[in-house]
């Protein structure tokens, strides 16, 4: 009976360590994540608590509008670039037939600027609020003038304008939010543009602020990938999955506090939703990976061993495998090769003659003389 396939078996030896390797890195990047992110909550509550103790004063002025974490109005929506798995031209096309897209909210500071025109000054707004109006409403619109020219498929203009809002942005110490979101979409915009570089640049500054961003992640993995980084690729695709299954579980967990057998029934099931399972990067980029480290190997081995041949003890293992070879032994064991020899010598041509070679050939086989 023939023996399995045995290098199938090694080469998924080697896939496992491959993901044990790339999760091990992963839970360390991941653990710097939910540490960092901890420090972030209690720095937060500490903040909390401080403008619970120390209430501000009252005003009878008008009511600020509803403003979301981004520092914009929250009747509109600040768009993100960066999708996880379609092009970003998606958007461009989704909005052919829609209504004409509306110019962006203003910003909180905008929004409080106008609230303090004319208040409290007889002679009407300052200088100083009519230079920081000017300044949000040039923020806006270079932000809506680069997501237009994004559209469009002019990626470095786009990038252009989001860098001059960037600056304005930063000065005008708008919330970490909208700087995130910012440089999110203008690393969006490097990375259609092909300066990945700079795309890469634009994520890091992004995952200091938010570690667990999973879009800005899978766009790191992809810049990689394209740049043959294959083992930073898998280690980013392996926080993103490691990430996403941590945040199912606590889901899950907060929704079954008591109960661990439905626990682990709903997390099963969960696990088995398409929008649950490992990043569809994750397989080729660890095919790359085992491909990269194979010829490493095989190119650090010396040349003189590929030219070997394999040792007498090894094709013995392989000829034993033949079910027919132990009889073929059993009947060449006992001749003498000198016999066989000159019975190939007296031998004519034809059939006799190639019976004759072929069993001064098993001979030698058995004999292990494979030369």
């Amino acid at each position: 009976t023939e023996q399995p396939n045995r290098p199938s078996l090694i080469m998924s030896g080697s896939k496992q360590t491959m993901i044990i390797a790339a999760v091990a890195a992963s839970v360390v990047v991941l653990g710097a994540v939910l540490f960092f992110s901890s420090g972030k909550a209690e720095q937060k509550a500490t903040g909390d608590d401080d403008s619970k103790a120390k209430p501000g004063p009252t005003s009878t002025s008008t009511p600020a509008p509803n403003l979301d974490k981004s520092g914009v109005a929250s009747d509109h929506t600040t768009t993100e670039f960066g999708s996880d798995d379609r092009s970003l031209m998606g958007i461009a096309k989704s909005t052919e037939k829609a209504a004409p897209e509306p110019t962006l909210a203003p910003t909180a500071a905008a929004t409080a600027a106008e609230a303090h025109v004319g208040e409290g000054h007889e002679g009407g707004p300052t200088e100083e609020d009519l230079a920081m109006k000017e300044k949000l409403d040039e923020f806006n619109r270079l932000q809506s003038l680069g997501t237009k020219l994004f559209k469009g498929q002019k990626f470095d203009q786009a990038a252009e304008k989001f860098s001059t809002a960037i600056l304005i942005a930063e000065e005008l110490d708008l919330p970490a939010a909208k700087l995130e979101t910012l440089y999110n979409n203008r690393g969006a915009m490097y990375e259609k543009a092909g300066k990945m570089k700079e795309s890469l640049e634009d994520c890091t500054y992004v995952l200091a602020m938010n570690p667990t961003h999973s879009k800005v992640r899978k766009r790191r993995a992809r810049i990689y990938k394209a740049t043959n980084r294959y083992h930073e690729a898998l280690v980013e695709l392996c926080v993103v999955m490691l990430a996403d299954r941590e945040k199912l579980r606590a889901k899950i967990a907060a929704q079954y506090p008591d109960n661990p057998q439905m626990f682990q029934f709903q997390m099963q099931h969960a696990m088995q939703q398409p929008e649950n399972q490992a990043p569809e990067d994750l397989e080729p980029v660890m095919k790359l990976v085992g491909q990269t480290d194979a010829e490493a190997e095989l190119s650090g081995r010396d040349p003189s061993m590929a030219k070997r041949p394999p040792s007498s003890n090894t094709v013995h293992q392989l000829l034993l495998t033949y079910t027919g070879y132990l009889q073929i032994e059993t009947d060449v064991k006992s001749l003498k090769l000198k016999d066989l020899t000159a019975t190939v010598n007296a031998s004519p041509s034809g059939r006799d003659g190639v019976d004759a070679l072929r069993t001064r050939g098993y001979w030698k086989m058995v004999k292990r003389d494979y030369a």
